[in-house]
């Protein structure tokens, strides 16, 4: 399985108050605004994501994301272990992404992720030249 980078995702009361912590106190980087969700690099190729509210389809607090062009395969290798399907892969318009949900064996809810969004790939450049300086 090839995964280009992680993010966390953590539900917000307030999304510019928790923007603005992490901009003023850890000098995180916001690499890319999807509205109800901004995500920040953070050390390394991880990123920290967060969300104001709930989606549609995840009623959790955090959400454990990998980023693959590759979510059909890894969805396929998932469901044939028998790993618990929150949702199957598809299309979500309003982030812009092709996605899944699995749970993992104590309840944590994992994304498979393609970004749609061609301001990720301009990220995912950036990531790639930063980290083999």
């Amino acid at each position: 399985m090839g995964f280009d980078s992680q993010i966390i995702f953590l539900k917000v009361n307030d999304l510019n108050v928790s923007s603005d912590f992490y901009i003023k106190n850890f000098g995180f980087e916001l690499v890319l605004d999807q509205g109800k969700c901004r995500i920040f690099r953070a050390p390394g190729k991880s990123c920290i994501g967060f969300c104001q509210g709930r989606t549609k389809e995840v009623d959790k607090n955090v959400v454990l994301t990998f980023v693959t062009d590759e979510v059909d395969e890894i969805y396929i290798k998932l469901r044939n272990e028998n790993v618990i399907v929150i949702k199957e892969p598809g299309v979500n318009k309003e982030f812009r992404i092709y996605n899944c949900f699995v749970e993992d064996p104590d309840g944590y809810v994992l994304e498979i992720q393609k970004f749609l969004d061609v301001k990720w790939n301009e990220t995912k450049l950036k990531f790639d030249l930063i980290n083999n300086l």
